[in-house]
């Protein structure tokens, strides 16, 4: 009796098995078929419906770039590394009271661009005009962000060049890096601290230098 069912048991393993490698297969083209085809099918009928204005604006930024190319002479790092945190890093900087109320109004209205509502709360909320963001008009003196001269990233680059492969891959994709998405909301709450005392040229005359600068990271 023992035997058979061992037997048995050997068979339900072989036969679950092969069910469950036939199935992967059939599982994939499903999906492939009715989730993703569906899908790409309908940006590429977007693309189609609207590629010849598509085309008109690529050729537009072409030739009028939102940021053109200019001189790398002066670089931001030292002086944002006053204000920025890295990935990874509990460091507080220098402005720390003002630095936690940001991350915390970004927090409280994390939909603000998708949810008009939120918006309107987010504008009206006063503890805005408490944020101190005149620091952002001193960017207006640099041209790029480049924070590869810090010390912490010299020495991992350094450490990355011993290694080979596997290695030096992971200490590149490790390096600590500026968080500039903090940077962006710094720039977006000066922006609108300007639009509620009516000086939005001014509030985007500042957001700008700070955009170009993760623009320039980014790509």
């Amino acid at each position: 009796m023992i035997k058979n069912l061992k037997g048995n048991f050997g068979k339900f393993l072989f036969i679950g098995a092969a069910s469950f490698i036939f199935l992967i297969p059939i599982t994939c083209a499903y999906f492939v078929k009715f989730q993703l085809m569906p899908k790409f099918g309908k940006e590429e009928q977007a693309f189609k419906n609207h590629k010849s204005e598509m085309l008109a604006d690529l050729e537009l930024l072409n030739h009028a770039p939102p940021f053109p190319d200019g001189s790398w002479n002066q670089n931001a790092d030292s002086f944002l590394s006053q204000y920025i945190t890295l990935e990874g890093q509990n460091i507080k900087p220098i402005s720390s009271k003002d630095h936690d109320l940001v991350i915390k109004m970004f927090d409280q209205y994390p939909n603000w661009r998708k949810d008009p509502e939120q918006l309107k709360k987010f504008l009206a909320d006063n503890a805005i005009t408490q944020i101190d963001t005149s620091w952002l008009e001193q960017l207006e003196g640099f041209d790029h962000w480049n924070f590869s001269s810090r010390p912490e990233i010299k020495r991992e680059v350094e450490k990355a060049s011993s290694q080979n492969g596997i290695g030096r891959i992971g200490i590149w994709a490790s390096l600590p890096i500026p968080r500039y998405d903090e940077a962006r909301k710094w720039a977006t709450l000066a922006f609108f601290k300007s639009y509620k005392n009516k000086k939005s040229l001014q509030g985007l005359k500042t957001f700008r230098p700070v955009e170009k600068a993760t623009f320039l990271i980014d790509s």
